[in-house]
């Protein structure tokens, strides 16, 4: 008898481990089950954002690119227009004696009565007290040279009683660039700056 009610204690307890054997493989499922879900639901969402991260990296890097391209162009664009500014500044500088006088004696019609007319140290030779007279007179005003000379490449400036006039080549080509720079710009190129 002892033996049947041992082997019944024996029989319910390993009824009794299955039972919760089973229960805790059923738990352990359902946690195992959760955790997949979280898993799944994780990947996806580090997936999305590492995808997001990615074009966003993408963008950022195609922006740069060609920011860094638009800075090239304009670079490029800057420069051809200076060796246009610098090529006019050279062809000015290099006309003979009679045209240049012809373009100096264009700008002095902006001359007042009294102004000292200042030029640039290699103009001294070319720009004379008998020229300066000569416009004078053609504008019915005193003028006078000044003995002191400008460092200028060219042109003339108009020193007045009231003000100065800035007419020499530097200021002039700085003028005309700012008003043609941007039609330069749209015909060699096909664009406004």
């Amino acid at each position: 008898m002892e033996n049947k009610i041992a082997l019944k204690i024996i029989s319910d307890a390993e009824e009794k481990a299955r039972a919760i054997k089973a229960e805790a493989e059923e738990k352990a499922k359902v946690i195992l089950g959760k955790a997949d879900s979280e898993i799944a639901a994780m990947e996806k969402a580090f997936g999305d954002e590492k995808a997001r991260m990615l074009s966003e990296a993408r963008r950022s890097a195609k922006v740069q690119a060609e920011l860094e391209l638009k800075k090239s162009k304009l670079s490029a664009e800057k420069s051809v227009i200076d060796m246009i500014f610098d090529n006019a500044g050279k062809r000015i500088a290099a006309l003979p004696k009679k045209e240049y006088l012809e373009l100096i004696a264009d700008m002095m019609t902006a001359a007042e009565n009294g102004d000292e007319v200042k030029i640039a140290e290699k103009d001294k030779s070319v720009i004379t007290e008998a020229f300066v007279k000569k416009c004078a007179d053609k504008l019915k005003i005193k003028l006078k040279l000044s003995k002191k000379h400008e460092d200028i490449s060219g042109g003339v400036i108009l020193a007045g009683a009231v003000a100065d006039k800035n007419l020499s080549l530097e200021a002039d080509f700085k003028e005309l660039r700012e008003s043609l720079e941007s039609d330069i710009a749209r015909i060699l190129f096909g664009e406004e700056k």
